[in-house]
């Protein structure tokens, strides 16, 4: 079984690199493209760091539901952006926004593989322990 999610796994990053490669070269040209990137990445991370501490889900739909996550922030701003007088959607966004969720839900779900984090609660505050897996 972890065999065929490894290798589903490896599928999904290799086809999302295929879209995620000419990115740089069509969304980047602007440095508006950077930020939303950046942010998305970030959104995607943690969407995908929750979703890995807390729910049971595969490897394949934690990445999944972490880059839809990661890209809310952005669609909502897009959704704004578009009701403004002299602005609209605008597509180049939407990719940077899909991108850097998914790199940011991959980073996250391999750090998150390597690394295992605990919280204790003992009612005077909280402990975070990190043990790191050889």
């Amino acid at each position: 079984m972890n065999q065929n999610i490894t290798r589903l796994t490896s599928i999904l990053v290799m086809v999302a690199l295929l879209f995620v490669v000419p990115v740089p070269s069509f969304a980047f040209n602007e440095y508006d493209k950077i930020w939303h990137f950046s942010i998305s990445s970030v959104f995607g991370a943690a969407s995908e760091t929750c979703l890995h501490y807390n729910t049971g889900l595969e490897t394949p739909e934690r990445i999944a539901y972490s880059t839809f996550l990661g890209i809310v922030p952005g669609i909502f701003k897009e959704f704004y952006d578009d009701r403004q007088k002299n602005k609209s959607f605008d597509w180049g966004d939407m990719a940077a926004n899909a991108g850097g969720a998914l790199i940011g839900a991959l980073l996250s779900n391999y750090v998150n593989n390597k690394i295992q984090v605990s919280i204790d609660n003992n009612g005077k505050g909280a402990k975070a322990a990190y043990q790191f897996e050889f």
